[in-house]
Order: structure tokens, then sequence, then C-alpha cells
């Protein structure tokens, strides 16, 4: 979810463990993608660090939310070319819903309910009528992605707290 709910400090120490993975790696131009988790104390565990654009359709919501197109600056970087850093003229309110069975079964269609569907400004579903699906385990049993964009925060933690009620994956 952007922005991040998680507190200054925990987003400072993230900030810190980028900057010496980077450093200790040499690594300063380019996109990074990062996986980290954080334990109940506030902890942070940087657990992967990639020099790639996330998936998922990631970089699709960061330039909606940020104004600074991801894919086409990794592109740049990859030719050789030498920008400055990144200017993020938005600070747009987001959040990306992976589309995800709860059983295995043979998939039908993807049912959203109208109230939430003014928040979506891209879906990709992935699978057909009639394809196998399987109970979501990771992104290789993925349906599909929605991305949506809030006018608040309050909005956003509203809606995403109760996705599931408003996206329903129907089984033949």
């Amino acid at each position: 979810q952007w922005p991040s709910k998680f507190n200054q400090t925990v987003l400072d120490d993230l900030t810190l463990q980028i900057e010496k993975l980077s450093e200790a790696s040499g690594y300063f131009d380019g996109p990074i993608n990062i996986e980290a988790r954080i334990n109940q104390a506030g902890e942070v565990f940087v657990i992967e660090m990639g020099a790639r654009n996330g998936g998922n359709f990631v970089p699709i919501i960061q330039n909606r939310l940020t104004g600074f197109d991801y894919v086409d600056a990794a592109l740049r970087i990859s030719l050789g070319e030498k920008l400055p850093p990144p200017e993020l003229n938005k600070n747009g309110i987001g959040a990306h819903y992976i589309l995800h069975a709860e059983q295995d079964a043979i998939f039908s269609s993807v049912k959203i309910d109208d109230r939430i569907k003014p928040f979506i400004f891209f879906q990709k579903v992935l699978k057909k009528t009639g394809d196998k699906i399987y109970h979501y385990r990771g992104s290789d049993t993925t349906i599909g992605i929605l991305l949506l964009e809030f006018q608040n925060i309050e909005m956003r933690d509203k809606i995403m707290a109760k996705v599931d009620t408003f996206v329903k994956i129907d089984y033949v």
C-alpha cells in the first residue's frame, strides 16, 4: 500500500539497511526491488534485494501515484544513460491486490462489486474461463492483479480491510 502504513522509525531503519546493502554491493543506479519483513517489535529484516523493478505491475501503480516512470528510467539506465535523482511530484494513495483462489478449482470469472470499481484504474486477469486454478500459495498461483487509487488514506484502509467482500472469484 502507498504510502506505507509503517511508522517513520521502521522506514528509517529500512532505508539505512538498503543504503548499507547498496554501498556493500556497489549498486547505486537503477531499479531495486526489496523484500523485507518487520516483526512485532518493529525490527526490520531485509530478506531479498534485487536489481529490478517490482513484479505484479507495481511500476504501473508507482508511476500513477508518484508521477515518475520507473520502467522508462530502468530502460534508459540499462542503455548507459545517467539520470538525475527522480522527482516524485505526486503523493498518491493506492493499493495493489492480487486476485487469488481460495481453493483448487476451474476458473469462471472475477466478480467486482460496483462500490469498488471507481477506485480500480488497472485490472489484469491472467486466467481464462475453464483454466485450472489453485489455492493461492505465491505468484505462480496468481489469477490477476487490481491496482487501485484513493482520495485519502482512510478510504484506502476502509476498502482494503474488506476487499475480499468486494472481489470474488467464481468457479465453474
